[in-house]
């Protein structure tokens, strides 16, 4: 099971959610590659820096990479590591900053129950990799086995993928998945490679 630091503060965790409304939750970003997966759960923790970390993102898109990083270190950014880290995809942290309740809700799942949240995002990729939805392509390697791992070709790079979650998800009142087919019977998965960049390390 992928596990990641997040974290922990003295307060009482929420209830747990069933494992369908978990599902549901993760859906959105459970076929992203394991290190930007890392990245969106622990930004999630801190959603309230998430509308500024955005903006910001949105106001430099144009920089990737080294230039990127420089711009992050002048102008000396308040914001948790992990929110920085997500600044080299801001359509990823627009999405985030569009639905605030699905990211302080997803946030609060992954700070309260790690292991239920890592276990969804597992049932999501299992159900996606049956239907072959999910497969290794030349921008990720989706391993085999029983925790499936996401990872980038080239580790120096990441590229944020843009899918419709709804085929991962069961229809309701429905006990088997019923997988939509998307452009022209293909996958689930559309990488985006306009937002790859390589600059966590400088982001840290």
């Amino acid at each position: 099971m992928l596990l990641f630091a997040v974290p922990v503060f003295a307060l009482e965790a929420p209830p747990l959610d069933p494992p369908a409304r978990l599902d549901e939750l993760v859906a959105p970003i459970a076929l992203y590659p394991d290190p930007l997966l890392a990245q969106v759960l622990a930004a999630a923790t801190f959603h309230d820096q998430i509308p500024d970390a955005a903006q910001w993102a949105d106001q430099h898109r144009e920089l990737v990479g080294q230039a990127l990083a420089l711009a992050m270190q002048a102008q000396r950014l308040v914001w948790d590591p992990g929110v920085q880290a997500m600044l080299p995809f801001p359509s990823v942290l627009d999405r985030m900053a569009s639905r605030k309740d699905w990211t302080a809700n997803l946030g609060d799942a992954f700070l309260a129950h790690q292991p239920q949240v890592m276990d969804a995002i597992q049932r999501q990729r299992q159900k996606a990799k049956d239907f072959g939805y999910l497969r290794s392509n030349p921008k990720i390697a989706v391993s085999s086995g029983h925790d499936i791992a996401i990872l980038p070709v080239n580790p120096a790079t990441i590229a944020a993928p843009s899918y419709d979650p709804g085929p991962c998800l069961p229809r309701r009142g429905r006990g088997r998945p019923s997988m939509k087919r998307l452009d022209g019977g293909r996958v689930c998965w559309s990488a985006d490679s306009s937002r790859m960049a390589g600059i966590w390390k400088n982001s840290r």
